[in-house]
């Protein structure tokens, strides 16, 4: 009796075992109406589960990024600015690991190539880079008509161009080309006419302009704004990019005697620096209140006896509080102690990083993914110099610019 009560107690116990591995194997994967129903894995207390893997990928393979603007000719200043700015985005580069293209961090090689301030060689330079195999190309030139060609032959090749701005003003059909900082001609324009209208109420005024396609355009935009608020057009003198001895044209302009003279040099530092040199031994401006653009507010040429009291139109200078332009001045003179950056320093720095920019929110160096990334909508960048930087879908951009005062070699914002 007894040993058969107890192998039925066994039995028993077995059965009852295996109710509860048949019902906790039904809970893990057993039919529920159609629908698997996953038991959460034990886990072991005070352990615990590694996170996603957080270092990045690395990879030795370079993403290729085109720099097409003027180390020779008229222009070369512009190619001086780039070797200047580059050794500070490299070393930014350096300490970053490269940029990330897809979860994999990057070298990048920047190719070079001079267009020797000539429109041929801006187009032959163009299919040079795109038969390289760059992922983008970032200035494109250093004149109105080099930049132009230089989106014309963003579209043949199909390499986006990262502009350093001074493309057509309407991009719509340019799908290949974003403007990196400068702004419309029209933006610029309009800024400038009616800082002019309001502040100093002109009978006349007269123009100083670099002989440029888009400068042009830029001074018959501002004549229409001006004449239409019943401003006579004074002197109008215009000179070749390279030009170092201004004091004919200078003359002239005294001799003219307008109430304003708004100058345009294309962002052109050294050119307001001999023109800022060269006016006091002329006598100074005498009454005449002068409008500059972009780069006589920062640099040597806002240092020179001449720039004082000048205004002029900028899209950044030393001493704005924004953390971006805070940031680029701290990396700046970590680099070039005792010196200051110009305005078109900050153009080829902003232009460069945002075709790196442009690789990382496309994942990709293919270039269709990197112009659509470009013109998403989507492209925005929080700390560059200046302010938020955000690229529009039709390639243009929300940057205007700033008028400043030129007083004791520093430049004091008026309008923002």
């Amino acid at each position: 009796m007894y040993n058969h009560a107890s192998l039925r107690y066994k039995i028993a116990a077995l059965a009852l075992t295996l109710v509860f591995v048949l019902s906790a194997l039904l809970a893990c994967g057993g039919d529920n109406n159609g629908e698997k129903t996953m038991t959460p894995p034990a886990t072991t207390p005070g352990v615990t589960t590694p996170a996603a893997i957080t270092t990045p990928i690395v990879s030795q393979e370079p993403v290729r990024i085109g720099v097409l603007t003027s180390w020779s000719g008229g222009a070369a200043r512009a190619g001086n600015l780039v070797d200047e700015v580059l050794k500070i985005i490299n070393t930014q580069l350096k300490e970053a690991g490269g940029i990330n293209v897809g979860g994999v961090m990057r070298p990048v090689n920047w190719i070079k190539q001079d267009d020797a301030t000539k429109v041929s060689d801006t187009v032959t330079g163009y299919k040079k880079l795109a038969l390289d195999n760059v992922a983008v190309v970032a200035v494109g030139g250093a004149t109105a008509a080099s930049l132009t060609a230089a989106s014309d032959a963003a579209e043949d090749n199909k390499v986006p161009l990262v502009s350093v701005g001074s493309t057509p003003e309407n991009l719509s059909d340019l799908p290949f080309t974003v403007r990196g900082i400068y702004p419309n001609a029209s933006d610029v324009s309009t800024l400038v006419s009616e800082f002019v209208l309001n502040n100093f109420k002109p009978k006349k005024v007269g123009f100083l302009s670099v002989e440029m396609q888009d400068i042009h355009h830029r001074v018959e935009l501002m004549k229409g704004l001006l004449e239409a608020a019943g401003v006579t057009i004074g002197s109008e003198q215009y000179y070749d990019v390279g030009t170092v001895d201004f004091s004919a044209l200078l003359t002239r302009i005294k001799h003219d005697n307008p109430d304003v003279l708004i100058t345009n040099t294309s962002g052109m530092d050294t050119t307001y620096q001999a023109i800022f040199k060269q006016i006091p031994s002329l006598g100074g401006w005498g009454d005449i209140k002068v409008v500059a653009g972009d780069n006589a507010a920062t640099g040597p040429a806002s240092k020179e006896v001449g720039a004082d009291g000048t205004y002029s139109w900028t899209l950044w200078t030393p001493g704005l509080p924004d953390s971006g332009s805070k940031a680029f001045e701290r990396v700046w003179v970590k680099t070039y102690p005792g010196s200051t950056p110009s305005g078109g320093h900050v153009a080829m720095y902003q232009t460069l990083w945002v075709a790196l920019k442009g690789v990382e929110l496309a994942g990709s160096d293919n270039p269709a993914k990197i112009a659509q990334a470009l013109r998403s909508g989507n492209f925005q960048w929080d700390n560059a110099p200046g302010g938020s930087f955000k690229i529009n879908r039709d390639g243009t951009h929300n940057f205007k610019g700033v008028i400043v005062l030129l007083k004791d070699g520093k430049a004091n914002v008026i309008t923002d």
